[in-house]
């Protein structure tokens, strides 16, 4: 698996809920996806970036998500492990907010679903599985082990 990846940004492209960009190291340039908030604050093209990489492994592809901080990379893992929430979804939610906001959301409104629509404006469809497959508190509880990255 690969866990970080420091190099070279060779390109940054927007999407419409995501980023992508180009890292060349040893030569390789290795395509990761990122949330747009990842994309505004990397460096310009030809500056040296690191980012903390979640690998996806699926029978069909090998995609790289990336993030600047640990803790933003923890609570997309967080956001996969609840059912009906893949990537895509999961890197629209941190597009938005970044894992401290998240966090504070949920904490402060005692709902995942609601706290998400407040915060990022998501459609029902998006944080709706959120609210149905996790409770708050277990969401919490969880996002609270990630805390100790956030600054």
């Amino acid at each position: 698996m690969i866990g970080r990846v420091r190099g070279v940004l060779v390109d940054k492209a927007a999407a419409t809920t995501s980023g992508e960009v180009i890292v060349e190291t040893g030569g390789v340039g290795y395509e990761i996806a990122v949330p747009q908030r990842v994309l505004v604050d990397l460096p310009a093209v030809g500056q040296e970036v690191t980012l903390e990489v979640h690998t996806h492994v699926r029978e069909d592809a090998i995609t790289l998500f990336g993030f600047t901080r640990p803790a933003d990379r923890a609570a997309f893992r967080t956001l996969l492990g609840v059912g009906g929430v893949g990537p895509k979804i999961a890197l629209a939610v941190l597009s938005a907010v970044d894992a401290s906001e998240l966090y504070s959301a949920v904490a402060d409104s005692g709902s995942p679903a609601r706290a998400l629509r407040r915060r990022t404006s998501s459609a029902p469809s998006c944080a709706e599985p959120i609210q149905t497959n996790i409770g708050s508190t277990v969401l919490v509880r969880i996002l609270s082990r990630a805390r100790a990255y956030i600054c």
